[in-house]
C-alpha cells in the first residue's frame, strides 16, 4: 500500500533528497511490519536518513506518533484509538 504519511515517495520524507531505503514507522515484531504495509504506515528516506532513525529515539518515537494520528485520522472505526490498539498494541500520542 502506498504511504499515508508521504506524498511523494521518490524523495526522503525528512530532507528532501533522493529516497533509497523503505522504513517501516512501527518496527518490532514481524506482525508490525505486515500492519505498516498493509496500513500505509511507511516513508522513504535516504540512507543517512534512515539511520538518523535507527539511531534516534526521539526521532523514531515522533515518526510513531505521526504514523498512529495519521491512521487514526483516516480510519472508520467506530473508535480509531481502540482499533489501533488492537492491531499494534501501544499508543503513541
Amino acid at each position: 500500500m502506498k504511504s499515508i504519511l508521504q506524498e511523494d515517495e521518490r524523495y526522503c520524507y525528512y530532507c528532501g533528497a533522493y529516497a533509497s531505503d523503505r522504513h517501516h514507522c512501527l518496527g518490532g515484531s514481524h506482525s508490525n511490519r505486515v500492519y505498516c504495509d498493509e496500513d500505509g504506515l511507511v516513508i522513504k528516506v535516504c540512507r543517512r536518513c534512515h539511520d538518523k532513525l535507527h539511531s534516534s529515539a526521539t526521532l523514531s518515537r515522533a515518526l510513531r506518533k505521526k504514523a498512529q494520528e495519521a491512521w487514526e485520522a483516516q480510519s472508520t472505526a467506530e473508535d480509531p484509538r481502540k482499533e489501533w490498539m488492537k492491531r499494534y498494541g501501544r499508543s503513541w500520542v
